[in-house]
């Protein structure tokens, strides 16, 4: 197999395609997060299909929090499926009361369940994330590892963005920095830090989601930033809202 990372000139980040040597073999195509793309992207990869392969092209219109124009795909059969496999069915429950997103329960466990959490000032949260990792941890059975601690604003502007440690335990975050097969590179710790952006795609038994703090001027990616981000937690959800925006008051009815 042979990685090739394409860029290109005002591309926001790049992509990694992976292709068989010899571009005349490769038949089937399989596209993942298609919501992510540039328009200009997909048609730089078509210089390396060939006509007769076949593509599959995979997208959540629900976790566009890009808020890119949707990608026209002439000559594709679509099919789409309303089911959330990966969220248990408290957390579905939860988020499907708190946001404007329509699916369908897919997992039939039962989770343990989401817990909300008020905050006045962006300090605060260190406060309030200290103690759910040590009710996780004492009193729910995850361990650090099972934990990740996820923003809803960039990972560079959140108040836990700089901490090395938070409650005592040291934090595993992004460097900036890739490997040689396009890994990112993280920093050695316990909990995991990262943003919403970042994260998507993943997840991890435990999820606080933090700097949950919408803006009223772009309700609708914030939605779906939020939409995303509880959609990542596999078992429990514990959600960090400002307590003076009223965006938050769905979420605050569940203190």
């Amino acid at each position: 197999m042979k990685l090739i990372t394409s860029t290109v000139t005002n591309l926001k980040k790049s992509f990694y395609l992976v292709l068989d040597q010899g571009t005349s073999s490769s038949k089937i195509f399989l596209f993942d997060e298609g919501q992510d793309f540039d328009g200009e992207w997909f048609e730089i990869i078509k210089l390396f299909i060939n006509d007769d392969a076949d593509i599959l092209w995979l997208e959540d219109t629900d976790q566009n929090i890009y808020s890119k124009p949707k990608i026209t795909l002439d000559g594709f059969v679509g099919y789409r499926c309303p089911i959330n496999y990966r969220t248990p069915e408290s957390i579905a429950r939860f988020t499907r009361n708190t946001l404007p997103f329509d699916f369908e329960f897919g997992n039939d466990l039962p989770g343990l369940g989401v817990g909300v959490y008020g905050y006045d000032k962006d300090i605060d949260q260190i406060k309030v994330v200290t103690g759910i990792i040590q009710n996780l941890t004492k009193n729910l059975g995850f361990s650090l590892d099972d934990i990740a601690v996820i923003a809803c604003r960039g990972a560079n502007s959140s108040i836990f963005s700089n901490m090395d440690k938070i409650g005592g335990v040291k934090v595993r975050s992004y460097t900036g920095d890739y490997d040689s097969d396009g890994n990112q590179l993280l920093t050695d710790g316990d909990l995991v830090f990262d943003s919403v952006f970042r994260f998507k795609g993943k997840e991890s038994p435990a999820v606080i989601l933090v700097d949950v703090n919408p803006s009223g001027d772009k309700l609708e990616v914030s939605q779906r930033i939020l939409y995303c981000g509880m959609t990542r937690a596999t078992i429990r959800l514990d959600v960090v809202v400002n307590n003076n925006n009223p965006e938050n008051t769905q979420f605050l009815e569940y203190i």
